[in-house]
Order: C-alpha cells, then sequence, then structure tokens
C-alpha cells in the first residue's frame, strides 16, 4: 500500500462513518493499493474501500476467508471484518480489525519466526478455504498468466527481453508440487512487528491461494535470501528464486490489469530485471 496523506473525498468519508461511527477525520490517514484504498484509524479500525467493478462479491468472498482463517486460531493477528460489505454510489466497503505495528526492515528477519508462519499456514486444511481463495497467478492473470506475462515482454527494450522470457521458461519448467494454502503476498509491509521484534499481525490477503508454497518463500525474500534459505528446504528455497524472478514481469502484467498502473513500471521492471540478472 502507498501512503497519500489524509486526504479522503466525501463519499468515502461517509460510508467510513457509517461502518466506524464516531470517526474524527484528524486521526484518520489513506493509503492506496492496486486494487483498493484504505482509511486507517489506529486503535479504531481501517475500512477497505473499492470502486472497480464487480468487487462486492470479491470483496465478500475475501471477508469469508478471513473470518475462517479467524476460526483456526493462526498464531498473528488478521485483519479481521468488524463489518458487513455494504455498497453506495458504486463504492463497496467494510471495516476490519486494525493492527498495530510496523514493517520488518529490508534483508533482516528472524528465521524462527518466519519458519513459524510458513508452518501455520501450511496447517490451513486445504478444502476449509478452497473456495473462498484466489486461482494461482491471480495477481497476474490467473489461468492466462503465460499469455499475459509474453504480450508483457514486448513492452519491454530488447536489452531484457531474452532475460525476461529466460524466467517465465524456467517457472514453466517448474515441476507441479503438493499444493498448500499460501498468503501470496507475504513479507513487506504486509506483516506487522512490534519493537521488540514479534510478529503482530499480517494484512492484505487478497492474494490467498492454494498453490506452492515456494511463492511464500520468494515473497520472504524481503528478509533476505539468506534468512530465506534457513528458513525452507532446498527444493523450495531452488523453486523460490525462479518464482521471485518473474515478478518484475508480472508488474507489468499487474499495470495492465489494473489501469493506469504505475506510470514508471516499464522502468521499475527493467531495473528489477538488470539488477538480479
Amino acid at each position: 500500500m502507498k501512503d497519500v496523506g489524509s486526504h479522503i473525498d466525501d463519499r468515502s468519508w461517509d460510508l467510513a462513518r457509517q461502518l466506524l461511527p464516531g470517526l474524527e477525520l484528524a486521526n484518520v490517514t489513506s493509503a492506496v493499493g492496486a486494487d483498493h484504498s484504505v482509511l486507517i484509524a489506529p486503535e479504531v479500525g481501517v475500512v477497505r474501500l473499492s470502486r472497480q467493478s464487480g468487487t462486492v462479491e470479491l470483496m465478500r468472498r475475501r471477508r469469508e476467508l478471513l473470518l475462517r482463517l479467524e476460526i483456526l486460531g493462526l498464531p498473528f493477528a488478521l485483519p479481521t471484518p468488524i463489518s458487513e460489505v455494504i455498497e453506495s454510489d458504486g463504492i463497496c466497503a467494510m471495516a476490519m480489525r486494525w493492527i498495530p505495528g510496523s514493517p520488518y526492515p529490508k534483508g533482516t528477519g528472524d528465521p524462527t519466526i518466519l519458519a513459524g508462519v510458513l508452518n501455520a499456514l501450511r496447517q490451513v486444511e486445504v478444502s476449509d478455504v478452497f473456495d473462498v481463495v484466489e486461482p494461482a497467478h491471480a495477481y497476474a492473470g490467473g489461468e492466462r498468466w503465460v499469455e499475459l506475462m509474453l504480450d508483457a515482454v514486448e513492452e519491454l527494450p530488447h536489452g531484457v527481453r531474452s532475460e525476461a522470457l529466460r524466467r517465465i521458461e524456467a517457472a514453466q519448467a517448474l515441476s507441479s508440487v503438493e499444493p498448500s494454502f499460501i498468503h501470496g503476498d507475504l513479507g513487506g509491509s504486509n506483516m506487522f512487528w512490534d519493537k521488540q521484534g514479534a510478529l503482530v499481525g499480517i494484512i492484505d490477503w487478497d492474494w490467498a491461494s492454494v498453490w506452492d508454497p515456494a511463492m511464500d518463500a520468494a515473497c520472504l525474500s524481503w528478509h533476505g535470501w539468506d534468512v530465506v534459505q534457513a528458513v525452507v528446504d532446498t527444493e523450495t528455497y531452488r523453486r523460490a528464486r525462479i518464482w521471485y524472478l518473474t515478478f518484475p514481469i508480472e508488474q507489468l502484467v499487474a499495470a495492465r490489469l489494473r489501469p493506469p498502473g504505475h506510470p514508471d513500471v516499464v522502468n521499475r521492471a527493467v531495473s528489477w530485471i538488470l539488477r538480479t540478472s
């Protein structure tokens, strides 16, 4: 999520007040993601809003996933829904639990805690969540992943296209593995820690799926690959490195699927590819 300060339009504010009565504008900040924005009221709650068509049912499904996960008693806090999903004037919204803490500094992390997170996710029974999670590759096109990834390569300068294609081919060549429940965007700003280094909670379960657990390991590279290597087995680590190398191309696909996307997405992807080649 990108912080955009406390500028909040009237319709969003009206919905937030409806879901969390008594809010004071001075105490609320806003942030924006690829598919939604949030209004954050510390100690009170978070209101998620979306203006995209067809998101009412999607938000209801994500709400249901969070409620089911809450019942399972995972060893970290969740942004549990505290309201129904409502819709007004083309905006759908729901209120969720506020989770304190802040992201861990990039390049560091406790392997024991992170291994515990991955283990907790693996313990989730697939049958308990299968009907409310997203398909594999949902962030970058789902079943059309290969097609859209190859199309996105055409946006790249000729000097990096062959490397981008090599990465897609390497991912396609991965053998299938026993799927398990994954967060899909683990690490970075989606994991909140306290000042003592204890994990408080995990947010943004939009891309949760039943898929290759190496994807979550790839996202944990935020903490450093040496940390990831200490957390997972050799094969999962190998697969995680391969998935990770496709991420800059997925950013291009995601921008196409959710216009206008980041204005500098191509240059950012090129920089990422060159940095990791």
